[in-house]
């Protein structure tokens, strides 16, 4: 069994979102990949995440598997609709899971949902109160305008993580791939020392959290992907795999170095995982 995994398509900066749907459909097709894992941020209009998804779903033998992305959650174009109301668009798409978990042949399943941030990576010299507000220097984390979640980020990621824990007991006997947008390894935030770091160890606070790193370490869990960070990394620790996988912006896709087209990156991007 193939699994692709893959992250952060970002496909609004396209003409149309068919672009990068069917230049990952074509990717895919030429892997033979059985399944692909999604991690999130495939656009940040409902509307264009499901004609994505449906666009892909045509074009390609490839099952996918996918999570919510933060843009996933935004309300930027509809903005009437809070975080719940949106969700509920993705609930009937082939390979969503909020939350929720997906059997795979051979004893496998994949568990996956956004996840969501505390506040936990950020740098100790933050107060909550400082954090709270998501604004540092010039900068603002967007999730603060375009996201509705009707409660405190803190709240709102230890639901997340109470319903991703749920689902790993549930799915105990089993091999699991363990799948959130958000990052949920320490190594893979903003490391120290990278260009803006000041602003990053603000802006760390939102990537993710240590709360999603321990449910990594249960012991079903294989395999853990995230996306969110923009990096493409693996990490090994005690057995088991991280993968952050992201195809990122446009005007990224120069630090990945190599061929500047999209399917070059694309396929640079994409990880090929062999179960048996």
């Amino acid at each position: 069994m193939k699994i692709g995994i893959l992250s952060d398509i970002h496909a609004d900066m396209y003409d149309t979102v068919e672009t990068p749907a069917q230049t990952l459909a074509d990717v895919l097709n030429d892997t033979g990949a059985d399944y692909v894992i999604l991690a999130g941020d495939l656009s940040e209009d409902y509307e264009k995440t499901i004609r994505f998804i449906e666009y892909l779903t045509r074009h390609s033998k490839t099952r996918p598997v996918w999570v919510a992305g933060n843009h996933e959650l935004w309300s930027r174009y509809h903005p009437d609709e809070n975080t719940a109301q949106i969700l509920a668009h993705y609930s009937d798409l082939p390979g969503f899971l909020h939350n929720q978990a997906m059997d795979l042949p051979g004893g496998w399943a994949v568990v996956g949902g956004c996840g969501w941030y505390d506040y936990s990576f950020a740098g100790t010299r933050f107060s909550y109160d400082q954090l709270e507000k998501r604004f540092y220097g010039e900068k603002t984390w967007m999730d603060s305008r375009y996201v509705y979640l009707g409660m405190s980020d803190p709240e709102f990621h230890a639901r997340q993580v109470r319903a991703l824990y749920t689902e790993l007991c549930r799915h105990e006997k089993q091999k699991i791939i363990f799948v959130t947008h958000m990052v949920n390894n320490p190594h893979l935030v903003v490391p120290h020392g990278m260009p803006n770091w000041k602003k990053w160890e603000y802006f760390n606070a939102f990537l993710g959290s240590w709360e999603l790193y321990r449910l990594t370490q249960h012991p079903s869990v294989r395999y853990a992907v995230c996306g969110h960070v923009h990096f493409r990394r693996n990490i090994v620790e005690n057995e088991r795999t991280y993968y952050c996988r992201c195809l990122g912006s446009c005007s990224e896709f120069v630090k990945f170095g190599g061929e500047q087209d999209l399917k070059s990156q694309m396929r640079d991007a994409l990880e090929i995982l062999e179960l048996a």
